[in-house]
């Protein structure tokens, strides 16, 4: 783009790859310390619709128009306003937006997602939904088709991450883990690592069933138990340790009943460990998984109670109803004799009575009357029916929650589960749509790290664990005939376990968002020893960032950068430069460790010339003369730098050389000559 006698850095003027400040001497006052070479590689992000400018053929155009070799495109949700979304792109239209960036030498090298996709793991308000899973799979897919047409390849598919709910405290394992920072923390709030909070779900149905908080106590059974070694574990009458967890012995109370307690979550876990004991390595629970399982005990035991209860009770009414239809049917007997009865009835009034011989005989002859097998069917039937129903209910239920523990999964493990395959099968479209569009370079996908409390992915841990797992699940849908048991139909038998590895690295990679990790600053704490300023918590934090930007790139996988900054507390667009986080360090940082990927400026708040010409500002990028380098005092050259263009306004005399950008005059009328006008 060329300013009366200067063009910018990115510029591609008579040659394929613009002056840089590396390619010249320094001249005097000029700092390129720390440029980006070249700063062509610094792409900018456009979007569509109403608001913006229009849809992306002109969106792009306007790009272009700012000098930026590099874009990314992203999609809003179709519908949500005429002329947006990848589907709402005919082929021609597809084809103008490739050719306009050809034609211009831009390089679209990426394509954002719509942002209210918020997860691949199908979360919803409710729990977790297959129909909605495959809502979001659905778009993603539109955005990979639209991505082969006007791409060429070599681009990122971007997808937020926020895959399920998860404490801002839980990330301090992270940190000790990695670095050892046992003093640094994180907390969502004062004591939220007192209070943290667990998820339960059924993984037949994806619903939330429990929240569990660490600060609630936990009414278990108590069950006979003691320490050996320093570990609880359960004992019987004898103080032998069981082997199952049906050899329990509940422990019975002064009153002599079943006696029942209360748990600190630090008790849940001793409990925990010696539950697991009892249990196989593949069956073994976490603590939050004690807790509903102490609860559905008791349902379960409360439910075979009853319904043992029931049973007994239907056999003692079985008897009470045979013995009373027996006795009426003697005195039916009885009755026949108008003698005998009158006897028995004296009898039973008067002790002192004694039967005649007659009577007497004929009364043991009624005695051995007994019930047909008719009238025993009908006994039986009768009182089946009356309690049938009661002690079916309640087998029903004990079994039902015998069944419900075998589906109680921890949230994580199950959204986890489903977040990684999802990726993967987004991994192999994105492969298979290059394959068949014959591209030059891979598409791949790039979860993005997202804002904190939106929960798991937005930590660079759990980035680094969503790719890495996602890679070896796609792996293992294209090498493995079966999964589950269940037919794969992944599976292609001309793929070996290496190529997979290769294919799953390049079609899975992420994007790194650094004011997204900047967010991270609003939770950023010390344990040991309060920061003495909000300054020295800064200057701690940063440190920290840069840990984890390097942590990221060492493990290989970044394919994709969003370069904007931020002040830590809140979301926001501002360029680079205008925030208080070390954004260009990391930046460097990165290109120093290697990094190959996509760098897009997406600091759009300010409007979108200063979005990117703050950041080619930042970055070191001069600006130069048509005609070679101007000769200063001495006769040492000197190039225009981005200070002269928004300095020279205010401690000068003289009018400024050039303007640019929202400021330049129109080019609606010009001389023929094409004399540019001051």
């Amino acid at each position: 783009m060329r300013f009366n006698n200067y063009y910018q850095a990115a510029d591609a003027w008579g040659k394929s790859e613009p002056l840089f400040a590396f390619d010249r001497p320094k001249g005097p006052g000029e700092n390129i310390e720390g440029s980006i070479n070249p700063v062509s590689r610094i792409g900018t992000t456009v979007t569509e619709g109403q608001g913006v400018g229009g849809t992306f053929r002109e969106t792009l155009m306007s790009a272009i128009r700012l000098g930026v070799r590099r874009v990314e495109l992203a999609l809003q949700m179709g519908e949500s306003q005429p002329k947006v979304g990848a589907e709402s792109y005919g082929k021609e239209v597809r084809d103008d937006i490739r050719e306009l960036a050809k034609v211009n030498k831009v390089k679209i090298h990426s394509i954002h997602t719509p942002t209210a996709i918020g997860n691949v793991s199908g979360m919803t308000r409710e729990g977790f939904s297959e129909q909605q899973r495959e809502s979001e799979l659905n778009e993603i897919k539109k955005a990979i088709d639209f991505a082969a047409d006007v791409t060429g390849g070599g681009a990122s598919i971007v997808v937020h991450t926020g895959e399920f709910p998860r404490n801002i405290s839980d990330v301090n394992q992270y940190e000790k883990d990695t670095f050892g920072n046992k003093g640094l923390g994180f907390e969502g709030f004062p004591g939220e690592s007192k209070e943290k909070i667990h998820f339960l779900v059924d993984d037949r149905t994806g619903q939330l069933i429990k929240t569990i908080k660490e600060d609630q106590k936990v009414i278990t059974p108590e069950w006979l138990t003691k320490e050996i070694d320093g570990k609880l574990v359960y004992v019987d009458e004898n103080n032998k340790p069981v082997d199952s967890l049906s050899k329990r012995v509940p422990k019975v109370n002064a009153h002599g009943k079943l006696s029942v307690k209360e748990l600190s979550w630090d008790d849940v876990r001793k409990e925990t460990e010696a539950y697991n004991r009892l249990l196989k390595e593949n069956e073994r629970i976490r603590p939050e998984q004690f807790v509903q399982y102490s609860m559905i005990d008791a349902q379960q035991r409360t439910a075979e109670g009853y319904a043992n209860h029931y049973e007994n009770q239907m056999d003692g009414e079985r008897n009470r109803a045979k013995q009373e239809k027996l006795m009426k049917k003697q005195q039916e007997e009885i009755n026949k004799d108008k003698d005998l009865a009158k006897e028995i009835f004296i009898m039973r009034n008067d002790p002192n009575y004694k039967l005649s011989e007659e009577s007497e005989r004929k009364l043991k002859e009624i005695e051995k009357i007994e019930l047909s097998r008719e009238e025993l069917r009908r006994i039986d039937n009768d009182v089946t029916k009356v309690n049938s129903e009661l002690i079916l209910g309640q087998r029903m239920q004990a079994r039902e929650l015998e069944m419900m523990k075998k589906h109680i999964k921890p949230a994580d493990e199950f959204a986890l589960n489903k977040s990684v395959t999802s990726l993967a099968e987004l991994g192999i479209e994105a492969f298979k749509e290059g394959k068949a569009r014959k591209l030059d370079e891979p598409l791949f996908i790039a979860p993005e790290n997202i804002f904190p409390e939106m929960g798991y992915g937005s930590h660079p841990q759990e980035l680094i664990d969503l790719v890495k797992k996602s890679r070896n699940r796609m792996v293992e849908m294209m090498t493995h005939k079966e999964i589950e048991g269940k037919k794969n139909p992944y599976f292609d038998p001309s793929i070996s376990k290496e190529k997979a590895e290769r294919i799953a690295k390049d079609h899975i990679k992420a994007t790194f968002d650094t004011q997204h990790l900047g967010m991270w600053y609003r939770y950023f704490d010390r344990k040991d020893k309060p920061f003495s300023s909000e300054q020295e918590r800064l200057e701690e934090f940063n440190k920290w960032y840069l840990q984890w930007v390097e942590k990221m790139q060492n493990e290989g996988i970044i394919g994709n950068v969003h370069m904007l900054d931020g002040f830590g507390r809140g979301h926001t667009h501002i360029p680079l430069g205008e925030g208080r986080h070390p954004v260009k360090t990391a930046i460097h940082k990165l290109l120093e460790l290697g990094y190959e990927g996509n760098i897009s400026s997406e600091g759009h708040e300010q409007g979108g010339v200063r979005q990117i010409v703050k950041s080619w500002s930042e970055l070191g990028s001069p600006i130069y003369g048509s005609y070679g380098i101007e000769m200063g005092p001495g006769g040492m050259g000197r190039a225009r730098s981005f200070s002269d263009v928004h300095n020279s306004y205010f401690d000068k005399m003289q009018s400024p050389y050039f303007v640019f950008g929202e400021y330049a005059p129109s080019k609606d009328w010009s001389f023929w000559s094409e004399t540019p006008l001051e």
